[in-house]
């Protein structure tokens, strides 16, 4: 990495942390005094002490700082799109820590004192759980989401080796070194001398961004590197065992249904979840899928709306990392656009182009021959033996405080596969949608928690509220607002 992509880093990540410590104060309390079922507060040891002492704490990135209270700061177990040395930009969600970091496994940290102390009973806590894997899994959401999800896994029945990076403190301070990888490699082989083993890469190291621990060398007969892009989910799918030192990927594999072999000592281990060749003595209760979920990705991290500057839910912040990751899946290729009048090209490319850029090209009968980008047309404009694969674009439901004769861009567009949303003649995705039963958190969508402060159910109630549109022209108080 260069000195300016380097500087650039290190910006991004200093901006989402300010933007994330702002509130603070309230944070550590939301998160270090919880909640029991009845509404008292549980006192974490040391708490008081540590807020009073706040404002004298130094603030680092999971590092080690002798001399003064430390804070110690990492990112959440779900991120970006891209790793953040690939431009992925700041994190969605911080594990910020007053005990020690998840990954050393040399003193508790705030995650361990949860799983270790926190009742995690509430029902309503688990149930967000249930659903927030439920809904990881049906939208093949990961930390890092700069796979495609269309690509298959090889054959099943592999035994899968997850490689991490070289120098990753998650190894280090994890009880592992260099060498265990061999040996995990090696004991995989000997638990299974007659299966196919897939060494699962990185995804830094397929990107080149840093290297691992297995290569051409680790490979025989029936051991290969695999490095497509697959996602995480589909790669589990297909194993019969996994063996992993540290990563994150043991801890999916533990959340899609597999007991792995681990033989480091990460946050997931010593639960009763995993086999474990290095086990922590002070970890010793046994929990369900559903209550470490609730600790590692609903109570420990502080999770961030960048769209609304503020702190969120954990619904929120995959409501956020959803969106962000479908629309880099669906416009990674770029677009051939056709059938765009001018001044629509802009706020298009601002819609569709933000990853790979859209071309306009025009009569549409000329762009229908292109077949290296996907095409948009805009509904209406459609021509005779359209390609099946693009997509119609019309206007948002909630589109503008104005005409688009007056050449007002819209707020919101709709891009359709199938048909378009106002034509009966032929089914829409709109129609399809309607039709189909919710997915993964859907309901949760629609009429989300008192506590999120979002939802379709509490946008329905705005609109008339706000007396919102399709487009709304300035009325006698010039307010839009129905009164």
């Amino acid at each position: 990495m260069d000195v300016a992509a380097l500087k650039e880093l290190l910006k991004q990540q200093q901006e989402s942390t300010n933007k994330m410590l702002e509130d603070q104060r309230a944070f550590f309390k939301q998160i270090l005094l919880q909640q029991t079922a009845d509404g008292q507060s549980v006192n974490v040891p040391a708490f008081h002490a540590f807020n009073k002492q706040l404002h004298k704490c130094v603030f680092c990135w999971s590092s080690r700082v002798y001399g003064a209270p430390l804070v110690r700061i990492e990112d959440a177990f779900l991120r970006s799109v891209r790793p953040g040395r690939g431009g992925g930009g700041g994190p969605l969600g911080l594990l910020i820590d007053p005990y020690g970091v998840h990954f050393d496994a040399s003193q508790p940290s705030l995650l361990e004192h949860l799983l270790a102390r926190h009742p995690l009973d509430d029902p309503a806590l688990l149930r967000r759980a249930g659903d927030g894997i439920a809904r990881l899994k049906a939208a093949n959401l990961s930390k890092y989401n700069d796979f495609d999800p269309d690509l298959p896994a090889p054959q099943g029945g592999y035994v899968l080796v997850v490689d991490q990076t070289a120098g990753d403190a998650s190894i280090r301070w994890g009880g592992a070194t260099a060498q265990t990888f061999q040996q995990m490699l090696a004991q995989a082989r000997e638990d299974f001398p007659a299966a196919r083993i897939l060494i699962r890469t990185h995804p830094e190291t397929r990107d080149g961004l840093r290297a691992g621990h297995f290569g051409p060398k680790d490979t025989d007969a029936r051991t290969q590197i695999f490095a497509d892009p697959v996602s995480p989910w589909t790669l589990l799918a297909g194993a019969q065992a996994v063996y992993t030192v540290s990563s994150l990927m043991g801890y999916e594999a533990i959340l899609a249904g597999h007991r792995p072999k681990v033989f480091g000592q990460p946050f997931y281990a010593g639960w009763g979840l995993s086999d474990d060749v290095q086990p922590i003595d002070r970890r010793h209760r046994s929990l369900t899928v559903e209550q470490v979920f609730a600790a590692s990705h609903i109570l420990a991290p502080t999770w961030f709306d960048p769209c609304r500057q503020r702190l969120c839910s954990f619904e929120e912040a995959m409501d956020q990392l959803e969106a962000e990751v479908r629309a880099w899946r669906e416009d990674r290729f770029g677009y051939v656009a056709t059938g765009m009048r001018l001044w629509k090209r802009r706020p298009l490319q601002q819609f569709f182009g933000r990853v790979a850029g859209v071309q306009f090209v025009d009569p549409p009968t000329k762009a229908v021959t292109r077949t290296d980008r996907p095409l948009l047309v805009w509904a209406g404009k459609e021509p005779v033996g359209f390609p099946a694969s693009g997509r119609r674009v019309e206007d948002g439901f909630l589109r503008s405080r104005g005409l688009g004769a007056d050449l007002i861009p819209p707020l919101s567009l709709v891009s359709d596969r199938q048909g378009i949303y106002y034509d009966p003649q032929r089914p829409s995705d709109m129609e399809h949608a309607i039709q189909t039963p919710l997915p993964a958190g859907g309901a949760d969508r629609i009429d989300r928690a008192p506590h999120s402060g979002a939802g379709a159910g509490r946008g329905m109630d705005a609109l008339p509220l706000w007396g919102q549109a399709d487009l709304q022209t300035p009325g006698p108080a010039g307010t839009g607002r129905a009164d």
